[in-house]
């Protein structure tokens, strides 16, 4: 009887919550995307909780966060450390740090030449599941791709988006009671993928992982990618244009499109 009651009190106070951010001065329509540039990921985790607790009080619009990290492998909730094929102390001497997370999947690489989004979103708000929250992800990377002649695709039962050549970007989000997302995708754009060879990626053995680089045959600019990528994510989540306050017009930035 007593859980009952609370199951009811926390729908209760969820419905209240998703109303009253219905009510909020961001519309569904309204985001913004953050360039962030290279960000330690202890640093960025920090910050997606920080958005993500203002996002549920309604005091920031959907965020997106566009960054890289210096070398580091995390491991999601499923994430093994048989998967981990070096030693701590070994990849410690390489440069790289290694993290526990709280976003789905097993373990992967982040680092130079990478592309990293993160999603603070209130998906609750816009009546999409976590499925359905992924798919758009998804969507937005394989449009990026496609506009620079690399063909991508998912494959049943294998989160990410793949190509000829193997994984070319991976994808692990989070969301809690109240619909917000955390965490996000990596997209490989010319990553030295030597990295991965210390690792099982995403717990997968005998699959291979590429780059936009390696498809392509060539040397490809994270900058180039990084605005594709912002138009491609607006489309897949209905954001309207807007201008931040940044020098340049920059797709879906509400005023104030510094980092609050």
């Amino acid at each position: 009887m007593h859980f009952i009651v609370f199951i009811q009190a926390s729908r209760r106070a969820f419905f209240n919550g998703l109303l009253g951010r219905m009510a909020g001065k961001y519309p569904m329509t309204s985001g913004r995307i953050l360039h962030l540039g290279s960000v330690p990921y202890a640093e960025a985790l920090s910050l997606q909780k920080e958005l993500a607790e203002r996002r549920g009080r309604g005091e920031i619009p959907d965020t997106l966060l566009l960054l890289s990290h210096p070398p580091v492998y995390t491991l999601g909730l499923r994430g093994r450390e048989e998967h981990l094929l070096a030693s701590r102390e070994f990849l410690s001497s390489l440069g790289a740090e290694i993290h526990r997370t709280d976003r789905g999947g097993d373990i992967t690489f982040h680092g130079p030449g990478q592309m990293v989004g993160y999603a603070i979103m209130d998906i609750a708000l816009r009546g999409l599941d976590l499925r359905g929250h992924v798919r758009s992800l998804l969507g937005a990377i394989m449009e990026t791709l496609a506009a620079f002649g690399v063909s991508s695709w998912e494959r049943p039962g294998l989160p990410g988006v793949w190509t000829g050549g193997g994984k070319i970007a991976a994808v692990g989000v989070s969301v809690n009671a109240t619909g917000i997302t955390r965490h996000g995708f990596a997209l490989n754009v010319s990553t030295d993928l030597d990295w991965f060879s210390h690792i099982i990626p995403c717990g997968l053995s005998g699959e291979r992982v590429t780059s936009m680089s390696r498809e392509l045959g060539r040397g490809v600019e994270t900058g180039a990618v990084e605005d594709i990528l912002s138009s491609a994510f607006c489309r897949a989540f209905g954001w309207e244009e807007a201008h931040g306050g940044l020098s340049a017009p920059q797709p879906c930035l509400v005023p104030g499109g510094s980092l609050p």
